[in-house]
C-alpha cells in the first residue's frame, strides 16, 4: 500500500494492525480468503474504533494524543487506504 501510494509510511505499524484484527470475532474468521478479508474488514467499519483495545486488552486502540495509542485519523487513513487497495 505504501508502494502504490495510498497509505503513508508510518501511519500504520503492525503492531496497531494486529490489536485491530484481534478485536474482530472468531466467527469472522471463516471461508477462503476473500470472504474472510471481507467479513473482518466489514466487522471493523461497522464498529466504534474507540471500543477498540489491544491484544493484552491493558490499553486502548484507538485514541488521540495517548503515546501507546493509534491516532485516530491515522485509524481512518488506514482503514481508508485498505478499502481502496482491496478495490484496486
Amino acid at each position: 500500500m505504501i508502494e502504490k501510494k495510498l497509505l503513508a509510511e508510518g501511519i500504520a505499524p503492525s503492531y496497531f494492525i494486529e490489536g485491530m484484527l484481534w478485536n474482530v470475532p472468531n466467527d469472522r474468521f471463516f471461508g477462503n480468503y476473500r470472504e474472510m478479508w471481507a467479513a473482518c474488514f466489514n466487522w471493523v467499519n461497522s464498529n466504534d474504533p474507540s471500543n477498540l483495545t489491544t491484544g493484552s486488552g491493558m490499553h486502548w486502540l484507538v485514541r488521540d494524543n495517548e503515546n501507546v495509542c493509534w491516532p485516530s485519523a491515522n485509524f481512518q487513513t488506514f482503514t481508508a487506504a485498505l478499502k481502496k487497495y482491496w478495490e484496486m
